[in-house]
């Protein structure tokens, strides 16, 4: 028919083009083919799950398709940092899927800033432009980003900072000339007497890299503060997020429950804060904004019901519990949802697996019955049927809800009732891991359920009075004196990480506003974090927190023990076919290895810390105040928004 005349089209983190992945044929035409691990992971979201991607062929065009006409307009979109290894390789290199593209004159690249970022001129351009600034009085308003690129350069080169020559930025290209330029034209502002001799003096290039290095080393012995007695909102969009982002933080930097506060004269415990409560009880809270309930998947939650099914049939281990009403609201908020995690984390210690099934049933039965519950309500025996008073109408419900999940197509969105369902089981997750760091849920763990997490393509903005407003009444009531939250590069897109941060940003600056909050404003500090998706550059970080083996064992064992739906993870991370929780090690080991490089080994070999002498991992932070935490959201809001 003589050829594609325009194709538009996205581009995979193994680089491939329309499934073309690594390897396929340059004159390959449309065809039925198979994706790799990557491309299955990356496409999970779409198509219902990687289980459901694995069991099918795709179909796609070729790339000889694409390129059969020389004048053919092909253009590629990309956004997010997770891309920009992909659009470096597939811009600068010469392999892969996209180099097919590098025939054709009208094809291109339509990239935001972080998915550009790996490309060296845009490097160069941005660096650039952040350099210019006007220089204040000889004030270094500059060297934050020059640090940022020494880094750079440093890791490029596989050396110390330390050891930086100049001919080391000159081998870096555009990115090195650009910062050699600026520290010239800064020393012949700040000393013209000298001119210009061919060469930064050696006590100006060893003061820039001297304070590099220390700022850095800075950033590594903040990771060891304890910051005893601080009290902590962690905020997460996810039920695994905050443990896989940073749970070394938590674990060994921060007691998870206060030495007991002895009784004051009137024989009541003494509540150093003056705030109110125990601090054992308000030091720590979590919050998970979203009921999570996309990552359990139709045939586990066929199981538990499954299961729910044998227990209220006649003779099961469930039936005299319903009978008794042990799962009716009124039981559950009387302490059910604490006895079911203890009830599994006892499993988990006696290695019983069905005490830990049975505690994950009561708990979908819990919710089974309050779903239930109105139904009713009216009825002749509504005064025994409040939730789960007939074990013969709560095993109906579960047969019905077992129906629907046994017979839905992977992909095809729940209806209401049975996406809140799937959330029961996420939300479970979050209270069993931190029951298992001694932890009572019902006390420290909140589960918001925000309401613009609906499942759907293209999901809403988070509203003011729904989901902005209850996380407002979470921050006046535990006056926290740090809040965690995931943040998201730029350009990452509208994906609930980025909405549960643009929620909690209006909340904090909501909270902080007018002079009667002005020292909450000033004392409050922000804990942004990163888990498995994305990694901060060093020099976008400011805490860094040293991990051990023992923290590897212990965040393994906690993640493969309390998260059930992952597992086997429908949506896993297309840069390792394993458990989240092995994914999270594997970026805490190269974080090591960066600040390795970094600094020099010495740095930890001859510390006399045994934290940093043992560290086979690093967790990133970024620490802000109110100001900064707010206009770094507005950014990223008027980046997508673009």
């Amino acid at each position: 028919m003589g050829g594609i005349g325009f194709f538009l089209g996205g581009i995979g983190p193994d680089g491939h083009v329309a499934f073309n992945c690594w390897g396929s044929d340059r004159h390959s035409t449309t065809r039925l083919t198979h994706l790799n691990y990557p491309s299955q992971a990356a496409a999970a979201s779409d198509l219902g799950g990687i289980s459901a991607v694995q069991q099918h062929a795709v179909l796609t065009v070729g790339l000889g398709t694409i390129t059969f006409r020389e004048d053919a307009v092909a253009i590629v979109f990309a956004a997010g940092g997770s891309k920009a290894a992909a659009v470096k390789q597939a811009v600068e290199g010469t392999g892969g899927p996209a180099a097919a593209l590098h025939g054709l004159p009208r094809a291109r690249f339509y990239l935001t800033h972080s998915a550009a970022g790996g490309l060296a001129a845009r490097r160069a351009q941005r660096l650039a432009a952040e350099l210019a600034r006007p220089r204040r009085g000889g004030e270094r308003v500059f060297w934050g980003s020059a640090h940022r690129a020494a880094a750079d350069v440093a890791l490029e080169r596989s050396k110390a900072i330390l050891d930086l020559r100049e001919e080391d930025f000159r081998a870096a290209g555009a990115q090195g000339a650009v910062v050699l330029g600026e520290l010239e034209a800064w020393h012949r502002e700040a000393h013209p007497e000298e001119g210009r001799d061919g060469g930064l003096p050696s006590e100006f290039w060893g003061e820039f890299l001297r304070a590099a290095h220390n700022r850095l080393a800075e950033q590594v012995r903040r990771g060891l503060d304890l910051r005893d007695g601080a009290r902590f909102l962690h905020t997460a969009p996810h039920h695994d997020d905050i443990m896989l982002g940073y749970l070394p933080y938590i674990k060994n930097r921060i007691a998870p429950r206060c030495e007991s506060v002895p009784p004051d004269a009137s024989g009541a415990a003494a509540d150093p804060s003056g705030r109110g409560g125990t601090e054992d009880d308000r030091r720590h809270v979590f919050c998970y904004c979203t009921s999570g309930f996309n990552s359990v998947t139709n045939k586990l939650m066929a199981e538990i019901l499954r299961g729910c099914r044998d227990g209220l049939s006649l003779g099961g281990g469930l039936r005299a519990d319903a009978e008794a009403g042990r799962f009716s609201p009124e039981a559950t908020r009387l302490g059910g949802r604490d006895a079911d995690v203890e009830l599994f984390l006892q499993g988990h210690a006696l290695r019983d697996p069905q005490l830990k099934e049975r505690a994950m049933q009561r708990r979908v039965l819990r919710s089974v019955a309050n779903a239930a519950s109105p139904r009713h309500a009216h009825t002749p025996e509504a005064a025994r049927c409040t939730a789960s008073a007939s074990a013969d109408e709560l095993l109906a419900e579960v047969e019905r809800c077992y129906t629907y999940y046994a017979e839905q197509v992977a992909g095809v969105k729940d209806p209401r009732e049975f996406q809140h369902l799937k959330g029961t089981v996420r939300e479970l997750e979050g209270d069993l891991v931190w029951g298992y760091h001694g932890f009572t849920p019902s006390k420290h763990v909140q589960h918001l359920r925000m309401g613009f997490y609906k499942g759907d393509t293209f999901s809403e903005e988070p509203q003011m009075s729904r989901d902005v407003q209850p996380l407002m009444q979470l921050l006046t009531s535990q006056s926290p004196d740090v809040v965690t939250v995931a943040l998201d590069p730029e350009g990452s897109g509208p994906d609930t990480h980025y909405k549960v941060l643009q929620a909690v940003a209006a909340a904090v600056k909501c909270v902080t506003e007018g002079p009667t909050a002005a020292a909450l404003k000033k004392n409050l500090r922000i804990l942004g974090y990163r888990n498995v998706w994305f990694r901060f550059h060093p020099f976008d970080s400011q805490v860094m927190v040293p991990v051990s083996f023992a923290d590897f064992a212990h965040l393994n064992d906690a993640f493969e023990t309390c998260f059930v739906s992952q597992k086997d993870a429908e949506f896993p991370s297309p840069e390792y076919n394993g458990p989240f929780s092995h994914v999270a090690q594997r970026n805490q080991v190269e974080q090591r290895k960066q600040l390795g490089t970094l600094l020099g080994e010495d740095f930890f070999i001859e510390s006399d810390n045994p934290a940093l002498r043992g560290a086979v991992g690093f967790v990133y932070l970024r620490e802000m105040d109110v100001d900064t935490f707010v206009g770094c959201a507005r950014e990223l809001h008027e980046a997508v928004e673009k």
